[in-house]
């Protein structure tokens, strides 16, 4: 390994974006015809689901069971917010018919759900307690799309307030607006590895940051193009376009899942065009923070490694030269920061959360780092 490793040898500022309380990466199976998801506005704990003869409470990460191929319902006491087929990762759209951000339905149960919360502060997980499900067991049931839905609310602001011994009203419609949306660019956040085809065909690497900004590098024997963009949460799909105005060179996609996108692209100045997939590098649902990268040299490639509640690192660098993919490894300890590559190249280096900076030993080239929060709470 020469320049592809030479990321793990840098000076570079990182922005701390966001906290995101969960991205990317698939639930796993747990047999039986059962899988793991996560219910995610922020991390949801406490809420019911039940999905066939499957059902209980969310944990503190917001992770349900579900019998593969059927459908889960949502819950708190009485009222119901939702059912739909399980997933890996589902969010109050999810559980509106073609949902979307702009959904007035979706929004009031994020309303619903940030006021529920116990500690009142969404951003280190919303937590429903016990004593708050038992209360809710009394509750009427909420229509989400009732024009009069604040006022709905006032029986349930009332026991609020009882139960959690403090002054409870309704979160305003706008703060949860701005939380969901926090929530689906966390959720498809991080990096992303695959090849685009058609009239020419190569390799394609992608990063999504937490407030919605994507860039990425596609590159062959006869097209390169740096892209730069955003995604788009308007409509019932997570979509997302980029561009490299020097050479007309646009990819534009949706995300299938939060691992995977595909979509086409197209380049005036090379006279070609196609189609294009990718699927995440690395990412796991319990990880404190996520770190995502790319670095440019003799190489192009992309790095994403998490770290989890103990300090244990765990990631992923991927060439896009080469297309090949090196495990890391390391720990945090305090602010130090020790990572091992799967050839054996070490580093060292410094984070401070609070500034959002990652500083590593040594010189070398990156084009970008992007420290987001995953997992809190």
């Amino acid at each position: 390994m020469h320049s592809k490793m030479a990321f793990l040898c840098l000076a570079a500022l990182a922005s701390l974006l966001a906290a995101c309380g969960g991205g990317g990466g698939a639930g796993g199976g747990s047999g039986g015809g059962t899988a793991t998801g996560y219910f995610k506005d922020s991390n949801v704990s406490g809420l019911g689901y039940r999905s066939g003869g499957l059902g209980g409470v969310t944990g503190e990460d917001g992770s349900f069971q579900y019998e593969t191929g059927g459908t889960v319902r949502f819950f708190v006491g009485n009222v119901v917010l939702g059912e739909t087929v399980g997933k890996s990762v589902i969010t109050p759209i999810d559980l509106v018919r073609d949902g979307s951000l702009g959904s007035s339905e979706a929004r009031r149960m994020v309303q619903f759900l940030m006021t529920l919360d116990r500690d009142g502060d969404p951003d280190n997980g919303i937590q429903i307690s016990p004593r708050l499900r038992e209360m809710a067991g009394n509750w009427q049931p909420v229509d989400f799309t009732a024009a009069d839905f604040e006022s709905r609310m006032a029986p349930i602001l009332s026991d609020i307030s009882s139960v959690e011994g403090r002054s409870v009203s309704l979160t305003d419609a706008n703060r949860a607006y701005l939380h969901l949306r926090s929530t689906l660019h966390c959720i498809y956040s991080g990096a992303y590895k695959g090849g685009f085809g058609g009239r020419a065909s190569g390799v394609f690497g992608m990063m999504v940051s937490a407030d919605g900004g994507v860039s990425g590098i596609a590159f062959s024997d006869s097209v390169y193009a740096e892209l730069n963009g955003s995604v788009n949460l308007g409509g019932t799909r997570m979509l997302f376009g980029m561009e490299d105005s020097a050479t007309g060179t646009a990819f534009a996609g949706l995300f299938s899942t939060p691992d995977r996108i595909t979509g086409n692209w197209q380049s005036s100045a090379y006279s070609v065009s196609g189609s294009f997939t990718a699927s995440r590098v690395g990412g796991a649902l319990d990880a404190a923070y996520r770190f995502t990268g790319s670095y440019s040299g003799d190489d192009h490639g992309l790095f994403a490694f998490d770290i989890d509640d103990t300090g244990r690192i765990t990631g992923i660098a991927y060439s896009l030269g080469t297309d090949e993919e090196y495990p890391l490894t390391g720990q945090l300890s305090g602010t130090t920061l020790s990572v091992t590559a799967s050839n054996g190249t070490k580093a060292t280096g410094s984070i401070d959360m609070a500034r959002g900076t990652l500083g590593v030993a040594g010189a070398g080239m990156v084009r970008r780092v992007i420290l987001t929060g995953a997992g809190v709470g």
